[in-house]
């Protein structure tokens, strides 16, 4: 009995090391972090998912305008782009459904006094069931 006790909270542990926190709390969270680069912080990434259609984020290869698109036609992937700046400190997304298909807003908040930098930023939206990126209208919420 002690042993199957011992397994179990093993393999709670392990899974509690590989799924980040808020996933657990908060199912519709989702969380990515960009790289430091230099003198550049680290930016992490908060997708709030009101569809329950996404089932994961993650980083993307770079785009030099803002926008949403299908990779390669797939319409089970949505890669966000925006041209970002080295004063960025965090990125929050809302993807949520609206009436004429969904809105993705990103919301950016800043640091002041650093240097005037674009930084091309991308991430990919894993989907549960395809969705058509035309569907989507990507709108920056303020900074």
């Amino acid at each position: 009995m002690k042993v199957a006790r011992a397994l179990v909270a093993a393999a709670l542990i392990g899974l509690m090391t590989v799924t980040p926190l808020s996933a657990v709390l908060e199912p519709g969270r989702h969380e990515t972090r960009f790289p430091a680069m230099g003198d550049i912080a680290a930016l992490p990434v908060v997708l709030h998912d009101g569809t329950g259609l996404v089932s994961g984020i993650g980083l993307a290869m770079q785009a030099m305008e803002d926008g949403v698109r299908n990779p390669a036609g797939n319409q089970r992937l949505l890669v966000v782009s925006w041209l970002g700046g080295a004063c960025d400190r965090s990125v929050s997304l809302v993807f949520e459904p609206s009436e004429a298909g969904y809105r993705l807003a990103k919301r950016t908040n800043r640091a002041g006094g650093c240097i005037l930098m674009g930084i091309g930023r991308a991430v990919v939206l894993r989907l549960r069931t395809p969705i058509d990126a035309a569907t989507v209208r990507f709108v920056s919420a303020g900074r």
